[in-house]
């Protein structure tokens, strides 16, 4: 019979680059029986699967700062029939196994287990990272959002995190042209972990993210 519980993942607004060498995020995984209305099937959690959970958290954030996405968006406009979307493609991840990546600090306390992350850059990470920082990047801070239901956490936390991508680019869209857009192409990349939680029954994430624009899209170019 499969096991029940619930990991409820916050993430400490973390992640930022040290000496451009090394990044460093914290993972808080509460264990619940349900996260939201999705009941987990890995009930009771060994320490090992908490910190394996941890470790996949914190790679899919570290490749969300060091790789991003190429995103394209269409800003929808319900008078003209152009429905709202986006497409978000990444340009890398980190693999399970990685040696970049450690565990430097675990901590159980008040049914919480706090675990620390690290990745060590590559030369070309680093390269990477750069380019992009001088690229004419903005950083720009967005709320998402997404209902309760889901299947499983990565799930749920990618739609949320996918959210409020949509809602950063539609904020540097604003700030950047005049005249409303029907769409754009680019690149988002995250600056720090996001920062879970729930809303008005609503799962919800902050988020800061570094985009840029390849392509503004004006409206009648099709």
């Amino acid at each position: 019979m499969p096991k029940m519980i619930t990991v409820m993942l916050f993430v400490c607004l973390s992640g930022i680059l040290s000496a451009q060498e090394m990044l460093r995020g914290e993972v808080n995984i509460t264990l619940e029986p349900i996260y939201g209305t999705t009941v987990d099937p890995d009930y009771p959690l060994t320490r090992e699967q908490a910190n394996r959970r941890a470790l996949d958290e914190a790679a899919f954030f570290f490749s969300g700062i060091i790789y991003g996405w190429m995103f394209e968006y269409s800003v929808g406009e319900r008078a003209r029939g152009i429905v709202e979307y986006l497409e978000i493609t990444p340009e890398g991840s980190i693999p399970w196994g990685d040696p970049g990546l450690t565990v430097t600090d675990t901590r159980v306390y008040q049914m919480h287990q706090y675990v620390w992350a690290e990745y060590r850059l590559t030369p070309e990470q680093k390269s990477r990272m750069n380019l992009i920082r001088s690229s004419g990047s903005r950083t720009v801070q967005a709320t998402g959002h997404a209902p309760l239901e889901g299947t499983d956490w990565p799930s749920i936390r990618q739609t949320v995190l996918e959210d409020a991508a949509k809602q950063a680019i539609r904020n540097a869209l604003r700030g950047d042209f005049w005249n409303r857009p029907e769409g754009s192409r680019g690149y988002i990349s995250l600056e720090a972990f996001p920062r879970y939680w729930i809303d008005s029954g609503l799962w919800s994430a902050s988020a800061r993210f570094r985009v840029s624009f390849t392509e503004i899209i004006p409206f009648g170019a099709y």
